[in-house]
């Protein structure tokens, strides 16, 4: 399930995140630099982030949740500050950190499956995933329509990221810790 929120929470600061940046004052041919940023930075994440995990710096259980929290943590960074310069360095920061996550849902299903389980379990996490982005387009229609997109809808996706990251680390440690016992 974590891949499934991760997978419409991510989705949606990139659907948003140019509008947004409207919304804010900043040209919409300067809010492109936004996702072109968060692209590069995206690219070195996914590159450079398995070291974390190969070099044992943190814990395999604990990798998704702390890295969801801390993209919590810098779309919550985002109204803070409406200069573009302020916006490129936090979308840079959350794709490195995003690249970091995407590459570990294969690992986490390798890590926690039999081997027997493991391609059902991959199907699943994409079923989910799909699953859940059928409501983002009818609540992005709604925030824009009815409130202020630059105030609630950010909310929402700061409010997911930080639950879903605290959740899923502890649910992670209170699970191996289950299974260490058995």
């Amino acid at each position: 399930m974590s891949m499934a929120v991760y997978a419409f929470l991510f989705v949606g600061v990139l659907t948003i995140i140019i509008d947004y940046a409207v919304d804010q004052g900043i040209s919409q041919d300067d809010g492109k630099f936004l996702i072109i940023g968060f692209s590069v930075a995206d690219l070195i994440g996914r590159l450079s982030f398995g070291q974390v995990i190969d070099r044992k710096l943190i814990k395999i259980k604990n990798y998704s949740g702390i890295t969801m929290l801390l993209m919590g943590t810098l779309v919550a960074a985002l109204p803070l500050n409406k200069s573009f310069n302020f916006m490129m360095v936090i979308m840079c920061m959350y794709g490195l950190v995003q690249g970091g996550t995407a590459i570990m849902f294969p690992i986490l299903v390798g890590h926690y499956m039999d081997k027997s389980e493991e391609s059902i379990a991959m199907g699943c996490l994409n079923f989910y995933g799909g699953l859940l982005m059928l409501s983002m387009a009818p609540m992005i229609g709604y925030f824009r329509d009815n409130t202020d997109l630059t105030t609630e809808c950010s909310i929402s996706w700061e409010v997911w990221w930080l639950l879903w990251g605290l959740f899923g680390s502890w649910n992670r440690s209170s699970s191996s810790s289950r299974r260490n016992k058995c």
